[in-house]
């Protein structure tokens, strides 16, 4: 019989890729008029089973406002690849990736915890026509996603660890230009962030304001699922963000969550990337669970609150 610590009690308790984590969000929400996840903005994304296209989640603008709309989903004869390549286009005239897929658990049996492992494939209009169109082209299950791009020239990444009491960001750019037209660098070397080797990334620093907009949507998401799954807390959670040259903030992937469980978190996904052996040397993680700990710690020191401390003890 499995330990407390290990079982799973609950679909959405998972590390990697969880690729059921956009079914939650389109569920519809009684304290919303019966709306999927408000205030979260989602760009294309195609879910892959089984190298099939299942479902492609999707974010509807109301208005002039891109702000202002709702997550919707297409499903069955609306995935013909036809339909897909038409909405991936090319963000900019000097950007040509213009999506990338994880997959789930394909290392080639070349990593440790292949299950939780993410392999990503850039993809420019070339690449995406015959990912779509050749079926000898590895799917397995990931998801296929719409390239956004960010602020500012260099390619970077956000990603929230939250719980029900902090929320930490941590930012990764890419060194270099999204732009850069060197035929020497390929797409992965110009976009790669959290799965890049350490000369292909830097750290970068999150701002008050993006820090405050981020945790709520990290919020809304955890009140959402709350509301959905009839009472059930997500007591962690890790979300990846993205924020284009418009100042809008994207939701991308969900790497972890736990549903009040006390098993150990894994922050930041096992990458394994073919396209750069060398990101090899960065899958000795420091424990992430410490990373948690400490948060707590610094949460407890500000507040002296040793009754949420606890509270967040219990919960893993």
């Amino acid at each position: 019989m499995p330990s407390e610590k290990t079982s799973r009690t609950h679909a959405m308790d998972g590390d990697g890729l969880m690729l059921n984590f956009y079914e939650y969000m389109l569920k519809k929400n009684k304290d919303t008029n019966f709306e999927p996840c408000p205030g979260v903005m989602v760009p294309d994304t195609i879910v892959y089973e089984h190298s099939f296209p299942r479902s492609w989640l999707f974010y509807e603008r109301h208005g002039k406002d891109l702000t202002k709309g709702v997550l919707k989903k297409k499903m069955g004869q609306e995935l013909d690849s036809a339909s897909i390549q038409s909405a991936f286009k090319k963000p900019t005239e000097k950007v040509n990736i213009v999506a990338y897929y994880m997959q789930k658990g394909h290392t080639g049996g070349h990593a440790r915890d292949e299950n939780e492992c993410v392999t990503i494939r850039y993809l420019d209009i070339d690449a995406l026509k015959e990912f779509l169109g050749n079926r000898q082209v590895p799917k397995g299950d990931g998801i296929l996603q719409k390239f956004v791009c960010s602020q500012g020239d260099n390619n970077s990444l956000i990603q929230a660890v939250w719980s029900p009491r902090i929320c930490m960001l941590h930012r990764r750019l890419n060194v270099n230009s999204i732009e850069d037209q060197r035929k020497e660098l390929s797409m992965f070397q110009k976009a790669a962030t959290y799965e890049g080797a350490a000369h292909l990334t830097e750290d970068g620093v999150c701002s008050p304001a993006t820090t405050a907009r981020v945790k709520k949507i990290c919020d809304a998401v955890a009140a959402h699922f709350q509301v959905v799954e009839h009472g059930k807390q997500l007591s962690r959670m890790v979300l990846y963000f993205k924020i284009d040259r418009q100042d809008v903030v994207w939701l991308l992937w969900c790497g972890a969550a736990r549903v009040l469980s006390t098993r150990p978190i894994e922050i930041q996904p096992k990458f394994y990337c073919p396209q750069a052996k060398e990101a090899a040397a960065r899958q000795e993680l420091t424990s992430h669970q410490e990373v948690l700990n400490g948060a707590d710690e610094q949460q407890l020191a500000m507040s002296h609150d040793f009754i949420i401390y606890s509270s967040l003890k219990s919960h893993g």
